[in-house]
């Protein structure tokens, strides 16, 4: 079975836009939770589903129905989630 893992800083950024979104909307801080998890369990199914970054072997994929991103990279038997990012950040900055 594939697996996705999700890094420290990964882990961090979706308990921060949890935070973030539980004090205005709490139904849609659990939406876009739900939304990444699943993002996660999609991609480690199909690790080669998102675009590349650049020339390096980090791809990104738009979390859907979000204004988030999840940059990961594929490792044997699923990815790795490296970040989960609002779609305005600097990637360069947090990759």
């Amino acid at each position: 079975m594939s697996r996705a893992s999700w890094s420290s800083p990964a882990q961090r950024d979706l308990a921060e836009l949890d935070r973030f979104y539980r004090e205005c909307d709490p139904r849609a801080a659990m939406r876009i939770a739900e939304a990444a998890v699943a993002a996660g369990r999609l991609l480690a199914a199909n690790p080669l589903l998102g675009s590349l970054v650049s020339e390096r072997t980090i791809r990104k994929w738009r979390v859907e129905r979000t204004p988030y991103l999840i940059f990961y990279r594929p490792e044997g038997g699923g990815i790795r989630i490296l970040r989960l990012l609002h779609h305005t950040r600097d990637r360069q900055q947090q990759l």
